[in-house]
């Protein structure tokens, strides 16, 4: 039994120093990369790393594991025979992987994924720019690297496999165990969000991220969403949907300012599910959000405001990106794309402000750690930061707490700052401290429970926030990430769902009490907000800016394979998969039914070449 443990514990940890060992290849050859970081920063790049590579050593132990089970059952052994074998199976393969990533990288800029794979069918193309020395070095380590890990194998871990003995009931047992305790490090723990590329990033330098990838478990990954990384959508000719979408956004004029100042403290808050059918702002339900309803009046309300998607990780990147979500697929989760996008975190910056992010989650929830890092935001704050005393509900840190840190973290931050705080507690399954102001059982009805807790916390924020030293010079905007569908329990597609309120607030502001009707969406907020600071960028190609009178009033969101496009007299909703529309209201000039397949052509386009 010993000697079988002895030979799983041995093999994992030997997978473990192959992928170390090639990490360190790859920094060396990219030396030219690597030299501006700091030792630390070098050092961070393998204990970062890390995380991924005890994932992908899990993988590789699972069939192994499942083998020395069976052994426990034969006399004759044949693991020796196996491990071998599939020891230089995988050496091979993830040697000439390694092998290509170190040459490659110094062209693409990213790790190897299914992208430079696509090339293999053209090799010659392929391999045309690189001269014949730049592949000789390589190889020869790759060479040396296979060569030596076999030698390694045959001479550390083999001769434990050795004596092993019949056992027909330990053995089953222990080694049962031990391969379904791998599905911890293969899912990076036991909190909300599995493993992704997003948790190995941790530096403003991209080379730096991209080096604590572990490589195979990043092909891997790559060709499981191939289909989503090449989404493509095609329904007109390309010179025809590109002209229909600059006449959704034609040139814009001079805005209508709002503000007192070009520089404001922005805090951006993004509320989660705080759908319109609860908010009687807008027309929802009363005595849901008591104290949004009341800020309505102290604002700009913009009362015909829509979600680009139908989750979080579909909503951040339009809020944030001004790029709408896509109907299968979510940049956010692919860092190598995102790194392309336009970023309001960005363009703050680089006039000089202090930016954050709050969340009382898990930061690596669907690669948003890895959005944040790339975007150099200043401050992160997380679960993480908090005693587990404070981890009182399923996703994290409920939002009294993180409203209470908002508050003593802003006292203390250098102005002009732009902070987003993405709050929680109205998230599924909805179980907040001490609140029963809605005592039903239905989902529906924790769901009012927990929304009324999220506004009561938001009304207590704003009050406090009034009395302080920043407030007078403070843009605060409310966004939900998205609406819910089960008031009233609605298809999916339905367009009230992705209906939500936004408010702008604070001291900065010049105007009040206004209600703002034109149809807009998430992924006009950026364009709105930086226009009032006078700040252009053409990046933003997806947005209009709300406040210009010559703006066209539209929203345009998707949800699983379909799309909705609707403005004050046409509603249209569109199936993909049948290829059918599912409403169609209003059909006329202002809006034609065209637009909104040729944005999706267009947006799918842009959203391949990333």
């Amino acid at each position: 039994m010993a000697r079988r443990v002895m030979t799983f514990c041995l093999t994992y940890f030997y997978w473990l120093v192959f992928f170390i060992l090639t990490r360190l290849l790859f920094v060396v050859y990219n030396w030219a990369e690597a030299a501006p970081l700091s030792w630390m920063d070098r050092i961070a790049i393998f204990t970062h790393g890390l995380i991924l590579d005890l994932s992908a050593a899990g993988y590789l132990m699972l069939l192994p594991g499942l083998l020395v089970m069976v052994s426990g059952f034969m006399r004759r052994q044949f693991y020796p025979v196996f491990l071998r074998i599939y020891s230089l199976i995988g050496l091979i393969g993830m040697g000439l992987a390694a092998v290509a990533d170190m040459v490659l990288y110094g062209y693409w800029g990213f790790r190897l994924d299914i992208t430079p794979l696509l090339y293999l069918k053209t090799p010659g193309e392929a391999l045309a720019s690189i001269a014949w020395w730049e592949v000789a070095l390589p190889l020869a380590i790759g060479v040396a690297l296979v060569a030596g890990f076999d030698w390694l194998l045959r001479r550390v871990v083999l001769p434990f496999t050795r004596g092993w003995m019949v056992n027909y009931f330990r053995v089953p047992i222990v080694f049962l165990v031990l391969t379904l305790a791998l599905l911890l490090p293969i899912r990076g723990g036991l909190g909300v969000a599995p493993n992704n590329l997003g948790r190995v990033y941790f530096h403003e330098n991209a080379f730096a991220n991209h080096a604590a990838i572990n490589l195979p478990w990043n092909i891997v990954y790559s060709l499981t969403k191939q289909q989503a990384m090449h989404c493509s959508y095609h329904f007109m000719d390309t010179d025809k949907a590109q002209a229909m979408v600059e006449a959704l956004y034609p040139v814009e004029g001079a805005p209508e300012p709002v503000l007192k100042t070009t520089r404001p403290n922005i805090l951006i808050i993004i509320l989660e599910s705080f759908a319109s059918q609860v908010v009687a702002a807008v027309g929802g339900e009363a005595n849901v959000t008591p104290q949004f309803n009341q800020l309505a009046s102290e604002g700009i309300l913009f009362t015909n405001f829509y979600a680009s998607g139908d989750r979080t990780d579909k909503s951040i990147v339009p809020i944030l990106s001004g790029y709408p979500s896509l109907p299968q697929s979510q940049i956010i989760k692919y860092p190598r794309k995102v790194q392309h996008l336009p970023m309001l975190y960005k363009d703050l910056n680089a006039v000089g402000y202090r930016t954050g992010f709050y969340y009382g989650g898990e930061i690596d929830f669907a690669n948003l750690k890895a959005y944040l890092v790339i975007n150099r935001v200043d401050t992160i704050v997380s679960m993480a930061d908090f005693p587990s005393t404070n981890y009182n509900a399923k996703w994290g840190v409920h939002d009294h707490i993180m409203f209470e840190r908002l508050l003593e973290d802003l006292e203390k931050t250098p102005q002009p700052f732009g902070y987003v705080f993405l709050t929680l507690s109205s998230h599924e399954p909805f179980d907040v401290p001490g609140c029963r102001e809605f005592i039903g059982t239905t989902r529906a009805d924790k769901y009012r429970n927990a929304v009324f807790y999220a506004d009561s916390c938001l009304g207590e924020f704003i009050r406090r926030a009034q009395k302080s030293t920043w407030w007078s010079k403070t843009l605060i905007v409310l966004v939900p990430d998205h609406g819910v569908r089960f008031i009233g329990h609605l298809p999916n597609h339905a367009i009230v769902k992705f209906q939500i309120p936004m408010l702008w607030l604070g001291g900065a502001l010049q105007k009040r009490g206004i209600r703002i009707a034109k149809y807009a969406a998430q992924n006009d907020l950026p364009v709105t907000l930086l226009r009032q600071l006078q700040i252009s960028n053409p990046a933003y190609r997806f947005g209009k800016d709300i406040l210009d009178p010559r703006s066209r009033s539209f929203a345009f969101y998707t949800f699983n394979n379909g799309f909705g496009l609707l403005n004050e007299t046409t509603k249209l909703v569109y199936n993909n998969t049948t290829g059918q529309y599912i409403i169609t209201e209003g059909l006329g000039p202002t809006l034609p039914a065209e637009a909104g397949t040729a944005l999706l052509q267009v947006l799918s386009a842009d959203f391949s070449r990333r």
